[in-house]
C-alpha cells in the first residue's frame, strides 16, 4: 500500500502541490501552539508565574476542527480530477476502503512535507504572537517566558498535521465514493433528497428559534448570546444553500444587456459548468466574511456596552478565536484556485480551438472573477443585513443606537476584492502557461 501511495502521489503530484498553501497555514498555527503549550510547559514551574496555556490552545483547537471541514471541499476537487483513475483502481478490484486509504496516504504525504517547513516558519512566529498579545494582558497575565526550538513539539506538530490529514482525506473520500456509487439507486436518490431537506428544515427552525428568543422580553446579555448563536447558524445554512443560491442569482445576471458582448455569456455558462468549484471556493470566502463581519458587528454594537475595553477585547479576541480558522479559511481558497487551474485547462481547449486569443480569454477572466465577486458580495450583505437587523432591534427595545454599521460591507468589500486580485492573478498565469505550452507543441 506504501508504494501504492507514493506512485499514485507521483503520477498525480501537480494537483497534490496544490495542496501545500492549506497544510503551510494549518502546520504554522498547530506548530505555532504546540511550540508555545511545550515552551510553558517546561518554564512555568521554574518561573512560578500564571498559566498563559489557554492563548495557544484556542488557536490549535479552532484551527484544526476548520481543517477538518475546509479539507472536504478539496477532496471533492481532486476525486473529480482524478476520478478515471479511481475508476481504474475500482475496476481492478480496489475497494472504497482501499481508495479512501490511497488518497489518506498521499494526503498525509504533502502534509507531513508541509509540516516540516511549516513548524520553522512558526518559531520565530510564537514569539511574535505571544509578545503581541502580552502588550494587550500585560505581563502580570502573560509573564516573561523565553520561546525557543522545542523537538517534542516539532514532532507532535508534524504527527498531528499528518495525522489529521490522512483521517479527514480517508473519511471524506469514503463518505464521497459512497455516494457516487449509489447515485444509480431511485431509493439512495430520495433518501439523499429527505437528509437533505430534514437537514435544511432543522437548521431554518434553530434560527428561528434564536430569531424568535431575540423578539422575546430577555435580558440585553441574554440576547447578545442569541445573536452569537444565530451568527454560527449563518455557517451551517450557507453551507446548505450553496451552491444552488449563487446558480440562481448568476442564472437571473441580467446578461440580456449583453448580448453582443461575448464575455459575459462565455463567463456565466463557465460558471455554470463547474458547480462544484463554486461550491468549494464560495462557501469557504462567504464562511469568512459571514464570521468576520457578523463579529465585528456584535462587538462595535453590543459587546461594548459590557466592557471597558471594547476594542481591546475585539481585537484579542478576534486574534485568539478567529484568526487560525480565518487563515485556514484563506489559505484553503488559495489551494481550490490552484487546483481549478488544472481542471480549466480543457475548456481553454476549447476556447482556444474556436479561435479565443489570449487577448479574449483575459476578457472571460475578469468577467468570471467580477461574477463571483459581485454575488459573493451580495449573498454576504443579505445574511449580515439579517444579523444587523437583529442587532438594531435588541438596541432599540433598550434604548441604544447602532455605534456603527462598517462590519455590514467592509469584510466583505475587502476579502472580496482580495478574492478578485487573486482569482484574476492565477487565470492569468494560467493563460500564459496554457499558451506557452500551446506554443511549443505547435
Amino acid at each position: 500500500m506504501f508504494h501504492l501511495i507514493f506512485y499514485q502521489f507521483q503520477f498525480s503530484k501537480k494537483l497534490w502541490l496544490s495542496m501545500i498553501p492549506l497544510f503551510l497555514a494549518a502546520g504554522i498555527i498547530i506548530g505555532l501552539s504546540l511550540n508555545g503549550i511545550f515552551n510553558i510547559r517546561d518554564n512555568l514551574h521554574t518561573l512560578q508565574v500564571n498559566d498563559p496555556t489557554p492563548i495557544f490552545i484556542f488557536p490549535v483547537v479552532f484551527g484544526g476542527i476548520t481543517l477538518f471541514f475546509s479539507i472536504s471541499t478539496s477532496i471533492q476537487l481532486l476525486i473529480d480530477m482524478l476520478k478515471k483513475d479511481y475508476e481504474c483502481w475500482a475496476i481492478v478490484g480496489a475497494s472504497r476502503v482501499h481508495i479512501a486509504f490511497l488518497v489518506g496516504g498521499q494526503m498525509s504525504l504533502i502534509a507531513s512535507f508541509s509540516s516540516l517547513l511549516a513548524y520553522l516558519i512558526s518559531i520565530p512566529s510564537t514569539y511574535h504572537y505571544y509578545y503581541f498579545l502580552q502588550q494587550f494582558f500585560g505581563k502580570d497575565w502573560l509573564p516573561d517566558i523565553p520561546l525557543r526550538f522545542n523537538v517534542l513539539a516539532g514532532t507532535s506538530s508534524i504527527l498531528l498535521l499528518t495525522s489529521i490529514a490522512f483521517i479527514s482525506g480517508a473519511f471524506h473520500t469514503y463518505k464521497l465514493l459512497a455516494s457516487q456509487y449509489r447515485k444509480q439507486s431511485k431509493v439512495a436518490r430520495i433518501l439523499k433528497f429527505i437528509k437533505n431537506v430534514t437537514l435544511s428544515l432543522i437548521i431554518l427552525s434553530l434560527e428561528g428559534y434564536l430569531f424568535y428568543q431575540i423578539l422575546q422580553p430577555h435580558t440585553m446579555s441574554s440576547k447578545s448570546l442569541f445573536l452569537f448563536y444565530f451568527l454560527f447558524t449563518h455557517l451551517f445554512l450557507i453551507y446548505l444553500l450553496f451552491p444552488h443560491l449563487q446558480l440562481f442569482l448568476i442564472r437571473i445576471f441580467p446578461t440580456s444587456f449583453f448580448k453582443n458582448h461575448y464575455a459575459p455569456i462565455i463567463a456565466k455558462w463557465t460558471i455554470f459548468h463547474q458547480p462544484l468549484y463554486l461550491k468549494s471556493l464560495n462557501t469557504s470566502i462567504l464562511s469568512a466574511i459571514t464570521l468576520m463581519s457578523g463579529f465585528q458587528l456584535l462587538s462595535q454594537n453590543i459587546f461594548y456596552l459590557f466592557q471597558e475595553n471594547a476594542d481591546l477585547e475585539m481585537k484579542v479576541s478576534f486574534f485568539i478565536y478567529l484568526g487560525a480558522p480565518l487563515i485556514v479559511i484563506l489559505s484553503n481558497i488559495i489551494s481550490i484556485t490552484s487546483l481549478s487551474i488544472e481542471k480549466e485547462k480543457q475548456d481553454k481547449i476549447q476556447l482556444d480551438t474556436l479561435g479565443a486569443s489570449p487577448y479574449h480569454l483575459c476578457i472571460i477572466n475578469i468577467w468570471q472573477a467580477s461574477i463571483h465577486i459581485l454575488t459573493i458580495f451580495f449573498i454576504s450583505l443579505g445574511f449580515n443585513g439579517f444579523l444587523l437587523f437583529c442587532i438594531s432591534y435588541v438596541l432599540k427595545e433598550n434604548q441604544k443606537l447602532l455605534a456603527t454599521i462598517s462590519g455590514l460591507f467592509l469584510p466583505g468589500l475587502i476579502i472580496s476584492s482580495i478574492l478578485f486580485i487573486l482569482l484574476l492573478l492565477t487565470n492569468l498565469w494560467s493563460n500564459q502557461s496554457f499558451q506557452k505550452k500551446i506554443s511549443k507543441n505547435i
